[in-house]
């Protein structure tokens, strides 16, 4: 480090400052992860049983349109 190198106390001040904000700005960006990381793994379930739910939907309306169709019950 050179003699022209030094900082002046306000810059350093500064840059503290800086820092200070970043540290800030990183905790609440952490934050607002865990609460999406939460929302997701709740989310997920929900997925899993819609999914389910519309499957066997669709199995059920298959099933009943086949019925329908091969035997008539009124001719």
């Amino acid at each position: 480090m050179s003699p022209d190198d030094h900082i002046s106390p306000r810059e350093y001040g500064q840059l503290e400052a800086d820092v200070r904000h970043l540290q800030a700005s990183v905790q609440a960006m952490q934050m607002d992860i865990k609460v999406m990381r939460d929302l997701m793994e709740q989310s997920r379930g929900g997925w899993r049983m819609l999914m389910l739910l519309g499957g066997a939907a669709s199995t059920l309306g298959a099933v009943a349109g086949w019925i329908a169709h091969n035997l008539s019950f009124i001719k």
